[in-house]
């Protein structure tokens, strides 16, 4: 689970890292970073605390996420992250748009508290 994690948490720095230097600066700042950090985290939380209440006998609630959930790691964590950067996405595109430049934060702020509340539910399983 540590190995996983650690990867996962290398790979959404190596991701902010690139995009902080290849986009404009006005678009991503430290406010863009930390939201799309946030998400990330918070999806890595839900991820590992989910594997490790299977682990502990519970089961994945969600019917989206259980043929993924079965097939392991590297399927959950790419269908999460897939999602995450439709989410980042699409907030970049929102920030960038002087229409919608206040909310671009709402959408993945959101998604991340969901993933964060899973994971808190999650923790019941796990001690």
């Amino acid at each position: 689970m540590k190995k996983y994690c650690t990867i996962a948490i290398i790979l959404a720095i190596l991701l902010g890292l690139t995009i902080a230097r290849a986009e404009e600066k006005k678009v991503v700042d430290t406010k863009f970073i930390a939201v799309s950090t946030y998400l990330i985290a918070m999806t890595i939380f839900d991820v590992e605390t989910t594997f490790a209440a299977i682990k502990n006998g519970a089961h994945e609630a969600n019917p989206i996420m259980r043929p993924f959930i079965k097939r392991g790691r590297g399927a959950t964590y790419g269908m999460q992250m897939g999602i995450n950067a439709i989410v980042i996405g699409t907030s970049y595109l929102m920030k960038k748009d002087p229409k919608w430049n206040k909310a671009w934060w709402v959408i993945p702020s959101v998604w991340a508290t969901g993933h964060g509340v899973a994971g808190g539910l999650n923790l019941r399983y796990v001690w």
